[in-house]
């Protein structure tokens, strides 16, 4: 049959789910009973009263997908909007080093908590969390008698344990002028409270309620509130820093090598899972762990991260996906033996049945606002029956997805897969319309370096670094050996030292040729302005070797594309080509990298680097609110100057109502409300 209607892009031809809060059309019934037990298994978490929650977590639950296309991701989408609101989610994308695992966990873990809260997209949940423990905490102190009750108590009583937003930074009513004088002048007799909490709830560092207070009261961009970040996620902190979030030189002190950085992520993720207790429960959902098959340590330390999280840590929910051959032959038989407990019975996801078939036709055609005859015709009973000749056969939904496809296109059968440069060119382009997916994180680089970058299998080793300040090295590089690091948050003295490693008189045989440092766009620039003493030092040194490689959005996209591109493939989801043929077809794709890499310092850009213009993002919602789909082309083209695609797409990626359906020949957004 023709299509039936003249769309802008094949309405089945988006196969993949990118990430856990893209909200694809998913059948309900579909894996409904695995659904249901995963929520079962969060509802203990989550009836529990904010400040009674001190809830022992549960074994981990195990999904496990037949094969590659049963729904997996589909079924981590639901979960997530099933969840929005009631826990903190963290889709936990796989690490690279062992030695750090806790670190990216952590680094993940920070940067959800950045996100928008589900119910309020003025508010983060950090803003939220924060706010939950200075209220709890304070309401504690008042029934301990340590403060002294206002004169207005049992108005001031009821709005402590009242879930209602206040704003703290610019507060304007009398409950949020007091308690803003509490957490201020009254501060010693909070974290005593705040430190009262028991056993496993106690937390390991009593700096919290300074940091969280002073996030409460700093709008988010300004310095103390990327203080407040940098704490978090166990980064250095600079005098003046310290001493706006209150803290001292104890508290504060940055790690001097990997393994207490490690061990300093792990209790910060401790401190947080003891935060929920007054707050909600986190989720977290381990996805992609077919990864950790390409490597014994890695697959033995996933399980031993596992088992910690299930063992140790309070109010939480671990959640493991992965298809069922990889896990059964390269995964488990790592895990160590002593771990299996801690990872309950694998629940297995199904495939379609002919109802289910025909209710995701609907769902697919339905944003397009294609009339309801024309879905009755394409959806031909008469088809169905042939492709499910009895009410128990099933088909995968991906593979379904390709017949509605093909059928759309009036195709006699399925086209051949798309080349791997396509496939590429719509990785990247998925992820340059997912700006916060372009935040930094080591493990990209990590695999990158160690993979299609390196200049041979075996050119990428361990630096084995006694300072702790290079993690990776190619020693038989042409030039001399190039040492790599992922110091994105350290103090000037690190760097300092760093610089000084190849500035003369530097020699022996650690000096190395060049030193790169992979810098993403939002991070702040490097050498600060106030460093007046390593700052000219390290100024200096990028004449010398050390190569801030200051990437653009468009360029971290395209980086993170390829492991996310790798990912996928090991998953199975990319159609004729496997994860061999991807890697390869990345080590030469990405060689003008490798070049640049090998290649002499670069000078540094004069300006911020491919800054996006800040555009009101509500014109655009209202615009697809209206017209229901549009390419970002004519987004532009309506929205006129200055407005352009990249800025369209950008804004798009910061909405939750928009669905940004991205390719290599056209981008299109689509109206999800």
């Amino acid at each position: 049959m023709p299509p039936p209607v003249d769309l802008p892009v094949n309405p089945f031809a988006h196969h993949i789910v990118a990430g856990p809060r893209e909200r694809p059309p998913s059948v309900d019934s579909l894996n409904r009973d695995v659904f249901e037990r995963v929520l079962a298994a969060f509802e203990p978490l989550a009836q529990a009263l904010p400040g009674d929650r001190d809830q022992v977590a549960a074994p981990a639950t195990l999904v496990l997908s037949s094969a590659p296309g049963y729904g997996k991701s589909h079924l981590i989408t639901r979960l997530f909007a099933a969840l929005a609101g009631r826990a903190t989610l963290v889709w936990v994308q796989p690490f690279q080093a062992p030695s750090l695992c806790w670190h990216s966990l952590l680094l993940q873990a920070v940067n959800e908590l950045r996100q928008p809260e589900a119910t309020n997209e003025a508010v983060t949940q950090l803003d939220l969390l924060a706010q939950r423990v200075l209220r709890a905490v304070t309401a504690s102190a008042l029934a301990h008698g340590e403060l002294e009750r206002p004169e207005n108590w049992e108005a001031i009583g009821d709005a402590l344990i009242a879930h209602d937003w206040w704003d703290l930074r610019r507060p304007w009513r009398q409950v949020e002028e007091w308690l803003l004088d509490v957490a201020y002048h009254d501060h010693r007799i909070l974290t005593a409270e705040l430190d009262r909490q028991p056993g496993q709830a106690r937390l390991r560092s009593t700096a919290w309620l300074r940091v969280l207070t002073t996030w409460l009261t700093h709008a988010p961009g300004t310095a103390a509130a990327s203080a407040c970040l940098a704490w978090m996620r166990g980064e250095a902190l600079e005098d003046d820093e310290r001493e706006a979030l209150g803290l001292s030189v104890i508290d504060t002190m940055q790690p001097e090598s990997e393994e207490a950085l490690n061990s300093l992520a792990h209790h910060r993720i401790h401190d947080l899972c003891a935060l929920a207790r007054f707050h909600r429960p986190w989720f977290f959902c381990f996805d992609q762990t077919e990864d950790y098959g390409t490597s014994p340590r890695l697959a033995a330390m996933f399980g031993f991260v596992v088992a910690r999280l299930v063992n140790e840590h309070r109010n939480q929910m671990t959640v493991v996906t992965a298809n069922k051959d990889v896990w059964d032959r390269r995964v488990w038989p790592e895990v160590d033996a002593a771990h299996h407990d801690r990872f309950g019975r694998g629940l297995l996801l199904e495939g379609l049945q002919r109802e289910q078939a025909g209710e995701l036709i609907s769902l697919r055609l339905a944003p397009w606002s294609v009339e309801p005859a024309v879905a009755e015709k394409f959806a031909d009973p008469r088809w169905l029956e042939k492709l499910f000749p009895s009410q128990r056969a099933t088909l995968g939904p991906r593979e379904f997805l390709k017949l509605c496809q093909v059928r759309w296109a009036d195709g006699a059968e399925l086209p051949p897969p798309p080349s791997l440069e396509e496939v590429f060119a719509e990785f990247r382009a998925r992820m340059e319309a997912s700006p916060k997916q372009l935040a930094f994180a080591p493990d990209p680089f990590r695999w990158l370096l160690r993979g299609p970058l390196a200049p041979t299998a075996d050119a990428c080793v361990d630096a084995d670094d006694v300072e702790g300040l290079v993690e990776l090295r190619w020693p038989k590089a042409a030039r001399g050996p190039i040492d790599f690091t992922f110091g994105f948050g350290w103090s000037h003295v690190k760097w300092g030292r760093l610089a000084r490693r190849v500035l003369p008189p530097a020699s022996g045989p650690r000096r190395p040729a060049k030193i790169v440092v992979f810098r993403t766009p939002e991070l702040d620039d490097v050498p600060r302005a106030t460093w007046q003493i390593n700052g000219p030092k390290v100024r200096a040194a990028q004449h010398h070797g050390l190569h801030l490689l200051q990437l653009t959005p468009t360029e971290t996209a395209e980086l993170y594309a390829a492991r996310q591109m790798f990912l996928e493939s090991e998953a199975g989801n990319i159609d004729g080509h496997d994860s061999a043929a991807v890697l390869e077809f990345l080590r030469v794709r990405l060689t003008p990298w490798r070049e640049r890499i090998l290649g002499p310092v670069e000078a540094r850009p004069s300006g911020p680097p491919g800054a996006q213009a800040s555009l009101h993002a509500g014109r655009l919602e209202e615009l697809l609110r209206a017209e229901k789909f549009l390419s970002a082309s004519d987004a532009a083209q309506r929205l006129g100057a200055p407005w352009d695609p990249a800025a369209v797409v950008h804004a798009a990626g910061e909405l939750t109502s928009l669905e940004v359906i991205a390719s290599p020949a056209m981008t299109v957004l689509l109206w999800r409300g």
